[in-house]
């Protein structure tokens, strides 16, 4: 994963959307019943909030945390620097000894890579034997069921089932959560707008195959919709309360984040 690609696909809680924010919390938290007194490795922590919740609030004994962006490293050295270990480093080139994590967590990161077997390899090296992996990403049926994903920087996303396969080539115990929002209206609404920008892009890419309406296809991207800013009402007192994890079980509402709960 390239630097340039991380950088700009990276949410940064400073500029992006309490409701973005939150839902990254929420998988932190639930996190939370896996890393008391266990060394825990964060991998691709961005600029290292959840490194810190993970040691300072849900008290895991030491959190290393590891991206490849250095200006994101310098940022959580600058925050948190007393409360994780904070490195610069490829996820498909781990700078650690073989056995010495109790815990990996790696949220958003596996649909930014052309080709996980070198990432899921070097989870499995690092991780001690019968620790746990935790991963999180989009829900293709969900995110981009027809096409390419809307994320220009995702390279891949996954349906569940995919998913699994792929997990169980390194992994012994699989397990899978879904987070949505607790919200079906606004479920229900992040989806529609998801398919609109969609096809929104294609009427765009074909007026751009015609240069004497390329002003028209500009003035369209001018009103885009910001995929961030697509739920409205996050901001609110019980925003805390806006996403739940659970179980994945047949049938029901499908999560719009898959996540993976792995045993080596």
């Amino acid at each position: 994963m390239s630097e340039s690609c991380e950088e700009k696909g990276r949410f940064d809680p400073n500029t992006g959307p309490v409701w973005a924010f939150r839902k990254n919390i929420t998988r932190y938290n639930f996190a939370s019943m896996y890393v008391k007194d266990k060394v825990v490795f964060d991998v691709a922590c961005g600029t290292g909030y959840g490194s810190y919740l993970l040691s300072k609030v849900r008290k895991a004994a030491m959190v290393v945390g590891l991206n490849v962006s250095q200006e994101a490293i310098q940022k959580a050295q600058h925050c948190y620097k007393s409360d994780a270990l904070f490195v610069v480093g490829n996820v498909t080139e781990l700078p650690f000894d073989n056995n010495c994590f109790d815990v990996v967590i790696s949220y958003e990161t596996i649909e930014h890579l052309e080709n996980p077997s070198e990432y899921l390899s070097e989870i499995k090296r690092v991780l001690k034997p019968k620790g746990y992996f935790l991963l999180s990403t989009p829900n293709k049926n969900v995110t981009s069921p027809f096409f390419r994903p809307l994320n220009t920087f995702h390279k891949k996303e996954y349906k569940l089932r995919t998913l699994k396969n792929l997990l169980q080539n390194y992994f012994g115990e699989i397990e899978a959560y879904g987070q949505q929002f607790l919200d079906r209206k606004s479920y229900i609404s992040i989806v529609a707008k998801m398919t609109f920008l969609f096809f929104k892009r294609k009427i765009e890419s074909i007026l751009e195959s015609f240069p004497c309406i390329k002003k028209l296809a500009k003035l369209m991207r001018a009103a885009s919709l910001n995929p961030l800013k697509m739920v409205k009402g996050c901001e609110s007192e019980t925003r805390d309360r806006f996403f739940e994890i659970k179980f994945l079980k047949n049938g029901g509402l499908v999560p719009m984040t898959l996540i993976l709960v792995c045993r080596k």
